[in-house]
């Protein structure tokens, strides 16, 4: 298939400074280990994080690396579990890259050394809600795995498939990069596809970013590809047919000098429509090009892209107002479905700190006009020199993730930190199905004992009731006022049969049925 070349023309999109509050939310805070890394790469799905400490030494191997999982419930982020795998390598790196999505987490380790010095593994993790842990489920090895391919240099889990970028695999030429498609086929996950570019050059890096837009579209980076200019990055976007994943446009920035970074970073924000039958991708494409010139300073830059029936069309080329040389603005972006994007700028200088590093919180919206508003500053209380602050930032509805990868925690260097927040939830819900879940019991049927799990995202009074098949009371499982988060309660039968369990939030009630056996 042949390239296509990129013709530009502007969609009507502004960005605006974001009118909306945010607050720093209390987490635990686990042991700094030097060089640990911690927070190099991070998720959020719904109430749950994972934080990686990718360098973290074990014993006596050096960076075997690890993760952390978060948990949100009385209005706080709870450190759930530690897991590092006692049955890994020096220099592994497990937590190279995470991502998850619901109950099920990958956990990418590049130096896996099964198939050669850093040929690289993906472990996929679930939740085991009886027994409380993520327990691990399988280890993902590429098809053709060899030496150096650095499988899990990125990776995302959503819409039921698993990308994992390889940027040294073989592609159409020798270490051009390459990126796999796993789905989940009769309750295993199986390599379907490999990607690549039709027309790529070594070291294009191909495979070092990755969106998946929806089902039927994934974006893939190249930040050290031909653009316009030599290696001045390139963004590939395949889309699925028949089974098949195939190229079907390269992006670039007609205007972009090499060294610009186009495409080091990926997110999206799916349609608001909720049009899941066109064919196009409904939403907005962001590529994060931390190297891109604005005025002959090395400001950095965020482009907004869209699908439309005339192809993939450029709108707005987003600089921060306030960015100067070197800020690295868009070394990483995330957005949520409310349309708010999350820009990090690591090497911000701050007074005198430098390389302390910031994010920006913008909207989006469509409207008329190509131009560009101060984003809402999210910084921390006490800045330090070379934190690199915003060198990873995620958005997960109103949950922020921001993380300092090289920061120094009591006096250890490169331990790595992060921060939450919580975006004011009035600005983005409006009704009680989206301040209020009440989820089906797991097991479902079950002997003697099952769990409910319900979320709030404001502070609720909750009363949880189980009624017998005669609507008899049976039991009051809750009664008080919960802070925001999300909660699991035990419920234990007193003999088989059919129990009514009801949930009132003010308003908000709720029913599901129980079976008892």
């Amino acid at each position: 298939m042949k390239n296509r070349k990129f013709i530009v023309t502007l969609f009507l999109t502004l960005i605006s400074v974001v009118f909306v509050g945010q607050n720093l939310v209390e987490f635990d805070k686990s042991s700094a280990v030097e060089n640990a890394l911690k927070g190099l790469s991070t998720d959020i799905s719904e109430n749950w994080a994972v934080v990686a400490t990718p360098q973290r030494d074990i014993n006596d191997k050096k960076s075997v690396g690890g993760v952390l999982f978060y948990r949100l419930a009385e209005g706080k982020w709870n450190l759930f579990q530690e897991i590092y795998p006692n049955d890994l390598n020096a220099l592994n790196n497990f937590g190279t890259k995470v991502s998850i999505d619901g109950n099920t987490a990958v956990i990418s380790s590049i130096g896996d050394h099964e198939n050669g010095l850093f040929s690289g593994a993906v472990y996929v993790y679930e939740f085991n809600y009886d027994d409380q842990t993520w327990e691990r489920i399988v280890k993902l090895k590429s098809s053709d795995a060899a030496l150096g391919d650095k499988f899990g240099q990125s990776l995302e889990i959503k819409n039921g498939i698993i990308v994992v970028g390889a940027l040294n695999s073989n592609g159409a030429n020798l270490k051009t990069g390459a990126a796999y498609v796993f789905e989940k086929v009769n309750n295993e996950w199986i390599e379907s596809s490999k990607i690549y570019a039709d027309t790529g050059k070594s070291n294009s890096f191909f495979g070092f970013s990755i969106s998946i837009l929806d089902s039927k579209h994934i974006a893939v980076g190249a930040y050290n590809d031909d653009g316009n200019k030599e290696r001045s990055g390139a963004v590939y976007i395949f889309k699925k047919s028949d089974n098949s994943w195939n190229q079907s446009v390269k992006i670039y920035d007609e205007n972009g000098f090499s060294s610009d970074l186009f495409g080091y970073s990926l997110t999206s924000m799916p349609s608001l429509l909720f049009n899941n039958n066109s064919s196009k991708f409904e939403g907005i494409l962001y590529i994060g090009a931390p190297g891109t010139n604005d005025n002959d300073l090395q400001t950095g830059a965020v482009y907004f892209y869209k699908e439309t029936n005339s192809g993939w069309t450029n709108g707005l080329k987003l600089i921060e107002i306030d960015s100067n040389h070197n800020d690295h603005f868009g070394v990483s972006v995330s957005s949520n479905e409310y349309g708010k994007l999350l820009v990090g700028a690591s090497r911000v200088n701050t007074d005198s700190n430098l390389n302390a590093g910031k994010v920006y919180l913008y909207d989006t919206y469509e409207g008329q006009g190509n131009s560009v508003a101060n984003g809402i500053e999210l910084t921390k209380d006490a800045e330090t020199a070379y934190d690199y602050y915003g060198a990873k930032v995620v958005i997960d509805e109103e949950n922020i993730l921001i993380s300092s990868p090289y920061s120094n925690q009591n006096s250890l260097i490169n331990s790595g930190e992060i921060y939450f927040y919580k975006l004011d939830i009035d600005n983005i819900a409006s009704t009680n199905e989206e301040l209020f879940t009440f989820k089906q019991n797991i097991p479902n049927s079950f002997k003697n004992s099952t769990t409910l799990e319900y979320t709030l995202k404001v502070q609720a009074y909750v009363k949880i009731e189980v009624f017998d098949a005669t609507g008899r009371l049976e039991q009051v499982l809750v009664d008080e006022v919960k802070d925001f988060g999300v909660y699991n309660q035990k419920f234990n039968s007193k003999s088989s049969g059919l129990y009514i369990c009801k949930i009132t939030i003010g308003s908000f009630t709720k029913t599901i049925k129980m079976l008892a056996i």
